[in-house]
């Protein structure tokens, strides 16, 4: 009777499983929340837009940035043309452009800081909004991270090689021994986006977010010719 509800219910233990990538991930939140509360949203609001500001000018503009990059004259003939390139692009353009837009913020920051902390704009809701404002703060900087996480691509060759280069020179070649003392970023992104429990449904709900570094799929049409 118990094997057979066991066997009905659509819930099973490994898809409940979370890892530290979740835990880091409720800290985040709680962090931003009290951070929020504590200065309020006259102090968060321009740090807070900035974010925003960022995660969406960048995750809009990286391509357009990247492309530019890697057909350039210049960056070709130094490094010639690959995936690797390609997702150097792409990150360049993305912090290219989170870089301008911190810039802009910062001095936006020095002219109307000193007003907006001084005064009570946001009434009897100054802490109340101050911390959904926190949380958004550090939920924007969270996505960045995982933005430029998801950009770089490993083939499985790569990831070998490097498993062989740890285990010869870390690991004294010993079988058992494979000298992996630290995870490595091909590691760290299939812990966060494919083995965590909000990993995978933030790279799929939220992707237009992230840098993506796969060439596009070809068709039909195009791998018959």
């Amino acid at each position: 009777m118990i094997a057979a509800i066991a066997q009905k219910t659509s819930w099973s233990l490994d898809k409940l499983m979370f890892n530290w990538f979740d835990v880091a991930l409720v800290v985040m939140v709680i962090f931003g929340l009290w951070r929020g509360r504590k200065h309020g949203m006259s102090k968060e609001f321009l740090p807070v837009s900035q974010w925003v500001v960022i995660v969406t000018a960048s995750s809009l503009g990286y391509a357009w940035v990247g492309d530019w990059l890697m057909h350039s004259d210049q960056i070709k003939s130094i490094f010639g043309q690959n995936i690797t390139i390609q997702s150097t692009a792409l990150v360049t353009g993305y912090l290219a452009i989170a870089l301008l837009v911190f810039v802009f913020f910062v001095a936006l920051r020095r002219k109307f800081s000193p007003k907006m902390e001084g005064s009570a704009m946001f009434g009897t809701g100054e802490y109340y909004f101050g911390m959904i404002a926190g949380v958004v703060r550090y939920s924007c900087m969270t996505i960045t991270l995982l933005a430029l996480l998801n950009a770089p691509i490993y083939t499985a060759a790569e990831i070998q090689a490097r498993k062989a280069f740890n285990n010869r020179w870390y690991g004294g070649g010993m079988k058992d021994f494979k000298g992996d003392f630290f995870p490595s970023l091909d590691e760290v992104q299939v812990s966060v986006f494919k083995t965590s429990l909000t990993g995978p449904f933030i790279r799929d709900g939220l992707s237009v977010l992230l840098i993506n570094s796969a060439p596009p799929a070809k068709s039909k049409t195009q791998t018959q010719h």
